[in-house]
């Protein structure tokens, strides 16, 4: 009896006041990784250096490309360092600059994910997306960490947060066709030129994005969900904007002689079966360390091993769970939707890491959004017999 008082004191509680809890949560955490971002340094490595020092040449010489510049994996059109020669400008401290646009660059992830996400959730459920989106990072590795982090929140190896960006928009732009909600035109050009320059700087988004979207789009197709020849349409339409992007930058690179030079391996399909047996069981293993299920690896179990392995066991099922579900039950609701396309990312990674080139473990970065859209989508089902979006 005293037991159930004290839950009904704590429901109340959390009812009344659940606005209040998730201001001061999520506010300490913003707060905490603007402090990183401007006095971090122990964390600070050779990717956040290099980022710093772009921006710099880019401001001082006034282009995208300078020519001082040896460029690696990518290119810098809408990522972060691109801002940080914009505040460059006015602060004249590389470092400073990259620490704002770092802080700014998270702020706009929170604002793209309210607006994806916000037609479909109600705002506790929006809330509870956005402490896993937050905190979600930490079952994987340190979110500071150079190689396993999410690299989007801080000054080290910002550069990713301009593609989660990118997928939040284009995912809630995609979903409001989907379902015929009226939106305003204006995103239309805003998510068309966003996938322009993710396909000028790279094939990332093309990879976790783009032919997702597509063949997302066959699926509806072939069940007749909606208004799925609008999403085929929109989805193509997507794609040759993000492939314009591919072929631009490759013209430019002749053109303007800028000069770049990638340390992942060629692009060519691996025949034999032994290479791809190593390579798959590779990507397992990336999984498993990118997921934060690589803490079975560690002997020396303590309570901060318990929780953070729990945290990532819980994750991992909440999105096996999903999937199962929405397969099983044909589930074509938007959230399942969301769901569907981040999952279907997540295997055109692994298979690209399996069959043509050696994946870097920072490529599954989508995991992070696909924990999101499960943990909400699986926890309403679980907890609640009225979803938390209404079934399309």
């Amino acid at each position: 009896m005293v037991k159930k008082i004290y839950l009904n004191k704590l429901e109340h509680i959390i009812r009344k006041y659940w606005i209040i809890l998730f201001i001061l949560g999520t506010g300490v955490y913003f707060v905490s990784c603007v402090v990183i971002n401007f006095i971090g340094k122990p964390w600070y490595n050779i990717d956040m250096y290099s980022d710093a020092l772009v921006a710099e040449l880019m401001a001082d010489e006034m282009t995208l490309f300078p020519s001082s510049w040896t460029f690696g994996n990518q290119y810098y059109v809408v990522a972060t360092p691109v801002l940080g020669a914009v505040f460059y400008k006015f602060i004249g401290d590389s470092f400073y600059a990259m620490a704002l646009a770092s802080s700014v660059m998270m702020a706009v992830i929170y604002l793209s994910y309210w607006w994806c996400l916000k037609p479909f959730l109600n705002k506790k459920s929006l809330a509870v997306g956005l402490f896993v989106l937050s905190g979600g990072i930490i079952f994987g590795t340190s979110s500071c960490e150079y190689q396993y982090g999410f690299q989007i929140f801080y000054t080290m190896a910002s550069y990713y947060a301009c593609y989660i960006v990118g997928v939040f928009l284009t995912l809630g732009l995609s979903l409001r066709i989907y379902t015929g909600m009226p939106f305003h035109k204006i995103w239309f050009p805003i998510v068309i030129v966003m996938n322009f320059a993710l396909g000028m700087q790279s094939l990332r988004e093309t990879l976790i994005l783009n032919i997702p979207l597509v063949i997302i789009s066959l699926y509806l197709f072939i069940l007749k969900k909606c208004h799925y020849k609008e999403n085929i349409f929109f989805s193509v339409g997507i794609f040759l904007s993000n492939f314009s992007g591919i072929i631009v930058i490759k013209i430019l690179v002749k053109i303007m002689n800028i000069k770049s030079y990638t340390i992942i391996s060629k692009f060519s399909l691996r025949t034999d079966i032994q290479q791809i047996l190593e390579h798959f069981f590779r990507e397992i293993d990336n999984l498993f360390k990118f997921t934060g299920l690589y803490f079975v690896y560690y002997i020396k179990v303590n309570s901060v091993f318990i929780i953070i392995f729990l945290g990532a066991l819980l994750t991992v099922l909440s999105v096996i769970l999903s999937v199962a579900f929405i397969l099983v039950k044909k589930d074509t609701s938007p959230l399942a939707i969301a769901v569907l396309c981040c999952f279907v990312s997540v295997i055109s990674v692994f298979g690209v890491g399996v069959l043509f080139f050696e994946n870097r473990i920072i490529y599954y970065f989508i995991w992070y959004i696909l924990s999101v859209l499960s943990v909400c989508y699986f926890l309403n089902r679980l907890i609640s017999k009225k979803l938390f979006v209404q079934s399309y």
